[in-house]
């Protein structure tokens, strides 16, 4: 009788500590996946701020925040030929006195 008893609870502490490994690995890729997710998400939102944003606008806004160390306002707009009216631009007058003749 003694020897079934100890049986069942050697049994049932492997099965105990083989469920303790089970679940702390199951953690761990869980935590593995959510990371994942959270990496891909901000690659997206990354790669989607690089499409909104004109590379010109970029270049400006980035070159004047840094000659001038003021706060920098983007303002998201829809423009009709947005790229044409970059690429009459020639760097004399302001993009914003353009922007404001519209």
């Amino acid at each position: 009788m003694q020897q079934n008893v100890n049986l069942i609870v050697t049994l049932l502490t492997i099965l105990l500590w083989i469920s303790l490994i089970y679940l702390e690995e199951f953690k761990k890729k869980l935590s593995f996946v959510k990371q994942y997710h959270a990496v891909k998400e901000y690659q997206k939102l990354k790669s989607l701020s690089q499409i909104l944003v004109h590379k010109n606008v970029k270049d400006l806004t980035i070159n004047k925040a840094s000659e001038i160390h003021h706060d920098v306002t983007i303002l998201h707009c829809k423009i009709d030929d947005f790229d044409g009216l970059v690429n009459l631009y020639d760097g004399g007058e302001g993009m914003l006195d353009i922007l404001q003749q519209l």
